[in-house]
C-alpha cells in the first residue's frame, strides 16, 4: 500500500508520484501529463479550504507548467476533447495565465478535475490504439 501524508496548508491527502508529493485526487493526471511529457511545477487539486478565522473559500484546481506553451496545449487538448460547447460547466471555467520565467498556470474549478481526468484518459487510450 502507497504511502500518504496529509497537507498541513490544505488538509489534503498527498501520495508519492515519481518521487513527489503531489494531491491525491490530481494524481492520475499529473502522470498521464508527465507520461506524455509535461513538466510541471507545483499543482493542487483544489476544494474547500478553511482560512484563519473559520472562513471556507471553495479554491480552484491549478496545475502550473515549467513551459507557457504546454499550459496553452494542455487547454486546447482538453477543450478540443471536452468539445468547446461544453468547456464552461456548471459555472467552472478553465483560465491559463503567463507567469514568470515563461511558465504557464491552468485553473479550473474543483468539480472540472473528475471530468478532465476522464478526457484525459481518453486522450491517452485513443492514443495507445494508432500504435
Amino acid at each position: 500500500m502507497n504511502e500518504t501524508k496529509i497537507s498541513r496548508e490544505t488538509g489534503h491527502e498527498w501520495i508519492e508520484l515519481q518521487g513527489v508529493w503531489v494531491d491525491k485526487n490530481i494524481a492520475p493526471l499529473l502522470k498521464m501529463l508527465w507520461d506524455r511529457g509535461f513538466d510541471t511545477q507545483f499543482s493542487c487539486q483544489g476544494g474547500a479550504q478553511e482560512y484563519r478565522g473559520g472562513v471556507v473559500r471553495n479554491q480552484d484546481a491549478y496545475i502550473l507548467f515549467t513551459d507557457f506553451n504546454d499550459a496553452v496545449e494542455f487547454m486546447r487538448t482538453t477543450a478540443e476533447k471536452i468539445g468547446f460547447d461544453d468547456f464552461h460547466i456548471h459555472g467552472s471555467r478553465y483560465r491559463v495565465t503567463l507567469c514568470t520565467n515563461g511558465r504557464g498556470s491552468v485553473r479550473f474549478g474543483p468539480d472540472m478535475l473528475a471530468p478532465t481526468i476522464k478526457v484525459w484518459e481518453e486522450i491517452i487510450s485513443d492514443s495507445s490504439s494508432l500504435h
